[in-house]
């Protein structure tokens, strides 16, 4: 993912991205995703803000779903 061009908290974003990458495709692939919303979105915080309340929503239902059976 090329960081050109981009701002300095998007390109840091990118950088971070790429070193996390764990080289299993799925999770990469995942990484890559929102490393394109970041750099359509030109700025970090929002696109990670949103990301992490979908994490938690998964999260908080996984959990209902095991207390409910």
């Amino acid at each position: 993912m090329s960081t050109t061009n981009h701002s300095p908290a998007v390109a840091r974003a990118l950088a971070d991205i790429e070193a996390h990458k764990t080289g299993e495709s799925g999770t990469d692939e995942f990484l890559d995703y929102i490393g394109q919303l970041i750099v359509e979105h030109g700025d970090p915080g929002p696109v990670f803000e949103r990301v992490l309340e979908l994490i938690e929503r998964e999260r908080a239902q996984e959990t209902q779903t095991v207390d409910a059976a």
